[in-house]
């Protein structure tokens, strides 16, 4: 009858909804199906925050969820008004798969609807069918109040009765097997089938809540045969080194099934494996919430199955088979675990839906929420690596670091680091938001603030210090240090930034530069810059003075441009226009005043070491006031406008200009010399005759 009228209530519920929302004006085949969570006849679930799932709809730009509460005990056919809209979110269209926030969780023990359409473009589709499902009941305060005061009372009767049954042991000079296997642990597959625990009586007469007989120290006589009861009765609370039990106090376990603690309605049901006889049980697991470790068994083929196991919230490691040596802490903590060994989960929904993963640590509510079958994971913070299924490796430290992490030997600590990291591999940031937009881009390094922020699929960059490389996105192989460094370059690649905001006017794709303390120029590719300018005055390079360099045939001499670039003159005729014969420009060059001086920085410092000054060598060369007043061009001036140095490398050739006219002077002197000398010795000849 129930189910009848549940079916019935979702097609009046998926009509009531479709009238409230709009039915919209697109066909039937544009619809999204409702998959999970819930049935059109109802579902019961464990999770008060389930994952909502449903089928793509082509060219969808967006989906819309709504949820409702449906009143116990009342049918929406007959009742409409009791349906109560709980929410109403709006997600993007390549998303298909949505968890709620907390807030938007379910009450347990609540009974639900809820329905999704899409939007294409501006238009809604219909609504899908609705599903229904219920979120199971949590145990009562006064239940958990009355598990905790049996517990004590447990602990400190076994602590009493402990101490006896050493002391007793100590006593008797030849122990019976009895009595041994009372005082240790038995070992695995050692147990003869069939053979009877022997264990003390109650003498303190323990209950549960519900007033069953929890005390491990019920005498059970006789193995359970084939077809008896489970272990686990709905409602009882289980506690002692073999806690599982049936209502009428009765230890039904294994003789070989040993340490095991459960606390929490249908904790550690299925402990035994049913009423079949395995070689190796579960044994030594700890089990705190309703049904933490509901399915854990051991097997018949390895001695670690269902073993070594901690859980302690609602649902903790609830569909935990054979996996051993898990421990999980908080409400639905390593909820799908089947077969994973290894894992340790802390917090709400952390590694909830891992099933098959290993050797993951998950610290912080929702962190791992997603994971699956990835391997070696670390996420510490609140929904660090929350989206990573099959990705392994990876180590996540903040909240939100490495939120939608698929792939593989990632690490990001800091809040949101690599938060959108979905493909990229072997990257590592430290700091908030450090590779924050991060996609596909691998073997990138960040550490700082908002480090690489920007970056999507450049790979084999290095960023150190805050907001460096701050607007690079698909660039590669850039190398900053320093506050700011690399902060404007999107798209170039192989450019080193080394300083605070080195290389920070860089722009677009600039690219294979060097800036060392200076922040470059926006079009800069293939530039080399160091210090800035206003800042250094002096600059100290070993390895060049009293050094030739082995190609010294090769070598030239170096200028400095006023905007501190260096290089060489070029002499070319493909470089220059406008040649001229420099004729009489240079005439004026016999007006210089060579001079011989010492400079007045030398002096000083001759003097502050008690050298003699007069004793410097003596330096040659011009002045520039004097030569500005000759030759203006010639001479360098400093940003104030005045004399600074002279263009020496300019007298060489306006010398040999003079040298050349001087020359050439000669020449026609000769002629005329070697003329009149003709001249006068034909005189002679004549007045010797």
């Amino acid at each position: 009858m129930e189910t009848l009228l549940c079916a019935r209530s979702t097609i009046v519920l998926a009509a009531l909804v479709a009238a409230l929302m709009g039915s919209g004006t697109l066909s039937a085949e544009t619809t999204p199906l409702a998959v999970s969570p819930g049935s059109a006849s109802g579902t019961e679930i464990a999770a008060a925050c389930p994952t909502f799932s449903w089928s793509a709809v082509s060219g969808a730009n967006g989906y819309q969820i709504v949820a409702y509460q449906v009143a116990k005990g009342t049918s929406p056919s007959t009742n409409p008004q009791e349906l109560k809209q709980l929410w109403t979110v709006t997600l993007p269209g390549s998303v298909h798969i949505w968890t709620p926030p907390v807030g938007q969780c379910f009450a347990h023990g609540g009974r639900y609807a809820w329905a999704v359409r899409a939007l294409v473009g501006t238009t809604p589709t219909n609504w899908s069918n609705a599903n229904l499902f219920s979120v199971e009941r949590a145990p009562s305060a006064e239940e958990v109040r009355a598990a905790i005061a049996t517990l004590r009372r447990y602990l400190d009767a076994k602590e009493t009765i402990t101490k006896a049954s050493v002391s007793s042991a100590s006593a008797s000079p030849r122990p019976d097997a009895t009595s041994a296997r009372t005082l240790a642990r038995p070992r695995h597959n050692t147990k003869e089938k069939g053979k009877p625990i022997r264990t003390r009586q109650n003498p303190l007469g323990l209950k549960s809540a519900r007033g069953d007989d929890v005390s491990s120290l019920t005498e059970a006589t006789t193995e359970p045969a084939v077809g008896s009861p489970s272990l686990s009765v709905t409602g009882n609370i289980s506690l002692g080194p073999n806690s599982a039990v049936t209502k009428n106090g009765a230890l039904y376990l294994w003789d070989d099934t040993v340490g095991n603690m459960a606390l929490g309605e249908s904790a550690l049901a299925s402990v035994t494996g049913g009423n079949s006889r395995l070689s190796y049980q579960a044994s030594e697991n700890t089990a705190v919430g309703s049904k933490a470790l509901y399915a854990t068994y051991g097997s018949s083929s390895n001695a670690l199955d269902g073993s070594y196991n901690t859980a302690m919230g609602y649902g903790a490691l609830r569909s935990n088979t054979r996996a051993h040596d898990n421990s999980a802490f908080g409400a639905e903590a390593l909820l799908e675990n089947t077969s994973g060994y290894d894992n340790t989960a802390a917090g709400a929904g952390a590694l909830r839906a891992s099933t098959s993963g290993n050797y993951n640590t998950a610290e912080g509510t929702f962190a791992l929420l997603h994971n699956t079958s990835g391997n070696v994971n670390t996420a510490i913070g609140a929904k660090a690596l929350e989206l990573n299924t099959t990705g392994s490796g990876n180590s996540a430290f903040g909240t939100k670091a490495l939120l939608h992490n698929t792939n593989l030997d990632n690490t990001g600590v800091g809040f949101a680091a690599l938060y959108s990291n979905t493909s990229g591999q072997s990257n590592t940031t430290v700091g908030f938001k450090g590779l924050y937009y991060n996609t596909s881009g691998t073997e990138n390094s960040a550490i700082g603030s908002l480090a690489l922020f920007a970056n999507t699929s450049g790979n084999k960059n290095t960023a150190v210090g805050e907001a460096t490389l701050f607007r690079l996105t698909t660039g590669s192989k850039n190398t900053a240090i320093g506050y700011g460094a690399g902060w404007s370059v999107t798209s170039g690649s192989n450019n080193i930034a080394l300083g605070y905001q080195a290389g920070s006017a860089l722009t677009s794709g600039d690219h294979d530069n060097i800036m060392i303390g200076h922040p470059g120029y926006a079009g800069d590719s293939n530039v080399t810059a160091i210090g800035k300018t206003g800042n250094q005055n002096r600059i100290f390079v070993a390895g060049i003075y009293n050094v030739t360099p082995a190609l010294s045939s090769s070598a030239e001499s170096v200028v400095v441009a006023s905007n501190n670039q260096l290089g060489i003159v070029s002499s070319s005729r493909r470089f220059k226009q406008d040649i001229k014969a420099m004729g009489k420009t240079t005439d004026k060059l016999y007006e210089l005043q060579p001079v011989t001086f010492r400079y007045k920085k030398s002096v000083k410092e001759a003097i502050k070491e008690g050298r003699d000054p007069k004793k410097l060598p003596l330096d040659y060369g011009l002045i520039a006031e004097d030569v500005a007043r000759v030759y203006p061009d010639l001479v360098v001036y400093d940003k104030k406008g005045r004399p600074e140095t002279i263009k020496y490398r300019f007298l060489a050739p306006m010398l040999l200009n003079e040298l050349e006219k001087e020359h050439h002077l000669t020449q026609t002197q000769q002629v005329q010399i070697e003329y009149l000398e003709r001249e006068v010795r034909s005189l002679e000849r004549q007045s010797n005759r």
